[in-house]
């Protein structure tokens, strides 16, 4: 998710997900001149050299999974062209994109005035609330949908139709990734020729809708991953805080929640999935922003419900660094119902999985989110046990039932973000059919199910 990078959809588990259409009685074939040092006693974050976004080193699958984050441009209109996920199961082979053009109206960067009225520093956030009294009805979750407004496919008369469509239709947040390469490609110094007002442009029509944003803050700049990807940790975890800090005073009247990089336990968006990096780096933010902002710093959007990596992650010192944890519980099998358990870590029931390891750290007054989640329409010939696609019709039901769960089992969550707005046309129907909307914006039935459950 960035910018003007182009959609390509990346690929998802290969050896957690085998294990567990196995365990379901599946057969599944397997086939520079370094920059000034921010100041800082962290070491550098993840050693390995691995290449960027590739799957695990197990058995292969020929389809990998998807994910929300896409790649951001690492300079002005130009992009780098990373490819993008579906937060699914996972393939080897990833998409190419090809380049693409940056957005043809360049706006202006004004800067825009702060909120007269913004909660002070002790109020709570209204995103974490607790669990309700016993005998009480649970509170429905809050709703939102990925929103690729930053995505250089978007005009802007298609970003307002979007934007429109889940105002009517009962969504409440949108989630929408910023790269951080994009507005400082170089060290400290912000792209306020294009970057920035872009940000500026696409938050400013979300927040003139009513709509509250979720931004996905990641993607490395080169000069701070010293020239091994936008996927790599930075050298130094400061930088990432001081970029995160940096946003949050220029857009947190806009934004509503910060989510700290995305699927950071998986070598596809973090290439070295290595937890103490990713809690320096989460750490340094959360102090950051804290500055500028009240609003709630969201524990980046694990890549299924990974107990394991979160309770690393507590090892290394991540407690009170963040207000709500994420996760991205898609089913596997792809075609398996909310309710139904997939076996760990995959699917909406193992969320409490990663529940039980806040509890045990004394977190269990803080929520977990789903900023992502979904069900794809896009029918493959002979699919994998990941590449079921449902009905138009199911995909509906399931998001209904997802919220019917969520509310009666899993009152802790307390967000529901769907991936995603649009289907996309990237040449894999399974990996392209996760919208509530048809790639030309008609509604499928989902969408209207979201309006009937906002509503209910």
């Amino acid at each position: 998710m960035t910018q003007p990078p182009t959609p390509a959809h990346l690929l998802r588990r290969t050896a957690g997900l085998v294990a567990a259409v196995a365990a379901a009685g599946l057969v599944v074939t397997a086939t520079t001149a370094a920059p000034h040092a921010e100041a800082s006693s962290s070491t550098a974050a993840g050693s390995k050299p691995t290449p960027a976004p590739t799957g695990t080193s197990k058995p292969k699958t020929t389809a990998k999974p998807k994910s929300t984050a896409k790649p951001a441009p690492t300079s002005k209109p130009k992009t780098t062209a990373k490819p993008k996920s579906t937060a699914k199961p996972k393939t080897t082979a990833k998409p190419k994109p090809t380049s693409t053009p940056k957005p043809t109206a360049k706006p202006k960067s004004t800067s825009t005035p702060k909120p007269t009225a913004k909660p002070t520093a002790t109020s709570p956030s209204p995103a974490v609330i607790s669990a309700p009294a016993a005998g009480t009805t649970n509170p429905r979750p809050a709703l939102g949908v990925q929103y690729h407004g930053m995505w250089s496919d978007q005009t802007p008369a298609m970003r307002a139709k979007v934007l429109d469509q889940l105002v009517a239709n009962g969504s409440e947040w949108v989630r929408i990734d910023v790269s951080w390469a994009m507005i400082e490609p170089k060290h400290q110094q912000y792209d306020m020729q294009w970057g920035v007002p872009f940000v500026d442009t696409v938050l400013k029509e979300v927040e003139d809708r009513g709509l509250k944003a979720m931004v996905t803050f990641w993607l490395t700049p080169d000069w701070a991953s010293y020239g091994k990807g936008e996927r790599y940790a930075p050298r130094y975890p400061t930088a990432y805080g001081r970029a995160a800090g940096w946003a949050a005073k220029r857009w947190g009247h806009t934004v509503d929640a910060w989510e700290m990089w995305n699927e950071q336990n998986h070598p596809d968006f973090f290439t070295t999935a290595d937890p103490v990096a990713y809690t320096k780096m989460l750490c340094s933010a959360y102090t950051e922003v804290k500055k500028a902002d009240t609003s709630p710093v969201v524990y980046g959007g694990l890549q299924y419900n990974d107990a394991a990596f979160v309770k690393k992650t507590y090892t290394a010192g991540a407690k009170g660094c963040f207000d709500i944890l994420a996760t991205h519980p898609y089913s596997a099998p792809s075609d398996f119902s909310p309710s139904r358990d997939g076996g760990a870590p995959w699917g909406v029931t193992r969320v409490r999985d990663v529940r039980a390891v806040m509890v045990a750290q004394g977190d269990a007054a803080k929520p977990i989110w789903f900023t992502e989640l979904g069900w794809s329409t896009g029918q493959i010939p002979n699919p994998q046990p990941w590449q079921r696609a449902v009905s138009e019709a199911t995909q509906a039901d399931f998001l209904e039932e997802t919220v019917a769960l969520t509310r009666s089992t899993y009152p802790y969550v307390k967000g529901i973000i769907w991936f995603r707005e649009r289907d996309r046309t990237g040449g894999n129907p399974y990996e392209d059919g996760y919208g509530l909307m048809r790639a030309d914006l008609t509604p499928k039935p989902a969408l209207a199910r979201l309006k009937a459950v906002a509503s209910s």
